[in-house]
């Protein structure tokens, strides 16, 4: 029976669910449907508290799903007082909510990202404070199983701008995101205690529609997924 996974936040999960749907090449994160199904439910402006609320409680009693992954708190620091280590503890009494009150086997908390530009404190204190969440999840979970904190991968060193001009991820970004997310499903999935089948990721050099659309015969290239389920 396929593993079914819930990436649940704000909107940069929407987003997703735009560069996953059916007719683009990222179709279910490029996971075999047979094996693994991927569901996105993202709000824009959503918060840790938007994830109580009757829409995603609905959602993950509908969905049932074994391992869902979160995106969120981003929208919680970029508030005037906002304090990291409340947030961060939010974050995981959420996790531990879907773990006790839904059936859900494992959850991956996504690293915060940092942002260009914000909207109600400067850049530099969003990142400091997304920075400190980032720290306290990844010390919180660091003995555990059922949660798991997953440090993005790709979007440092990506080879398109992954910002657009108000700040925010920009297409080509959201493709890197994908592959991230890839890559924190596919840690869970080898943890020893979730009893699922392992994901092997293999990898092939193919530029990313923004440089495929803007490209003059360049070099630059990214990551494809191709996933191998043994």
């Amino acid at each position: 029976m396929a593993v079914k996974v819930s990436v649940l936040g704000h909107s940069y999960v929407r987003r997703l669910m735009e560069v996953n749907k059916p007719s683009n090449q990222w179709k279910n994160l490029n996971l075999r449907e047979s094996e693994v199904i991927v569901d996105f439910l993202g709000r824009g402006g959503g918060t840790v508290q938007t994830l109580t609320s009757r829409e995603f409680s609905s959602y993950l009693t509908d969905k049932q799903p074994d391992v869902v992954v979160l995106q969120i708190g981003g929208n919680d620091v970029d508030r005037r007082g906002s304090d990291s280590v409340k947030i961060a503890g939010s974050i995981l009494t959420i996790a531990e909510w879907m773990l006790c009150g839904f059936g859900v086997k494992q959850v991956c908390v996504m690293q915060l990202l940092f942002r260009r530009g914000t909207r109600n404190i400067p850049v530099d204190v969003y990142n400091n404070r997304v920075r400190a969440v980032n720290q306290v999840l990844k010390a919180r979970v660091a003995d555990r199983s059922d949660i798991q904190y997953h440090k993005h991968r790709g979007l440092k060193n990506c080879v398109v701008d992954i910002f657009r001009p108000d700040g925010f991820i920009s297409t080509g970004g959201m493709e890197s995101l994908s592959m991230s997310v890839v890559c924190g499903v596919q840690r869970l999935m080898h943890t020893g205690n979730s009893g699922f089948n392992p994901v092997y990721l293999l990898r092939c050099k193919e530029p990313p529609s923004e440089a495929r659309e803007g490209s003059s015969g360049g070099t630059a290239a990214t990551a494809k997924t191709i996933l191998l389920v043994v």
